[in-house]
């Protein structure tokens, strides 16, 4: 998981208000799921007796709850109000959220409203038909690094290309010039284009790896493997003519642009 940064004033985040926010994101990442209490020490890496405290405080709050049966924590409904309240302070979701659901119902595909957030890309709004790699939920937050998040660094400047180049690890110099290129591609399209592939399986089981990870994936697991694998059509993608025909998996645009 991502650990705390120190800020430049040198005051450092709290760590328990930092181990907070590892425990909730890890539990909503479990889309309904609940978990005891060493099912999320181990996951977190967390001492069993700490992540039991910092439960119980936010089990106070409301924010999780526990199974008085199972003893399992799932997420709590004092989130609701909190999570409503960030989509209302977010004036484009409200704007976005009509076209989202006109393209949903025009293309007959899943249509998602995402917003950068750091390193993530935290969904805002769903409408349509989940793809084959799993239905996306609002709230749900993907890694911003290769392949994910073209269309938020296209026009950014060469330090956040860099940055975001450097969170998919070690590239060949290959891999890098596709990626570049189909970021040119992107700028003189204006959105972005993920063509249809012929293992969507394999593919959504890959991403469901690494929408769960904080840190770039094992260059020798399945996941880092089959990316490489797939990342081969991006040449292809730039070079798409207007004249030709494809089967599309996912088109991205900026709102507004």
């Amino acid at each position: 998981m991502a650990t705390a940064r120190q800020e430049p004033t040198g005051i450092r985040p709290s760590p328990s208000a930092f181990r907070a926010t590892q425990l909730l994101t890890y539990i909503s990442i479990g889309r309904g799921q609940s978990f005891i209490v060493s099912e999320l020490a181990r996951a977190l890496d967390m001492n069993r007796a700490t992540c039991q405290a910092v439960l119980m405080a936010l089990e106070e709050s409301g924010f999780v709850r526990r199974d008085p049966r199972t003893k399992a924590y799932s997420l709590g409904p004092a989130l609701i109000p909190l999570g409503e309240a960030a989509l209302s302070s977010l004036a484009a979701v409200d704007e976005a959220r009509p076209e989202i659901e006109r393209l949903a119902a025009t293309t007959g595909v899943e249509v998602l409203g995402g917003v950068p957030l750091d390193a993530q890309i935290v969904v805002v709004a769903v409408a349509g038909t989940p793809h084959d790699s799993g239905a996306a939920r609002v709230g749900q937050t993907v890694a911003l690094r290769p392949p994910f998040g073209t269309v938020l660094v296209a026009w950014a400047g060469e330090e956040a290309i860099d940055e975001w180049l450097g969170r998919a690890g070690e590239l060949s110099d290959e891999l890098r010039t596709a990626y570049l290129a189909s970021l040119a591609a992107v700028r003189e399209r204006g959105y972005s284009i993920t063509l249809e592939i012929r293992s969507p399986e394999r593919l959504g089981a890959a991403l469901r790896e690494i929408r769960t990870l904080e840190s770039s994936p094992d260059a020798s697991g399945p996941a880092h493997l089959l990316l490489n694998e797939l990342l081969q059509f991006l040449k292809g993608i730039a070079q798409i003519q207007p004249a030709e025909r494809f089967h599309i998996q996912q088109l991205h645009g900026l709102l507004g642009g």
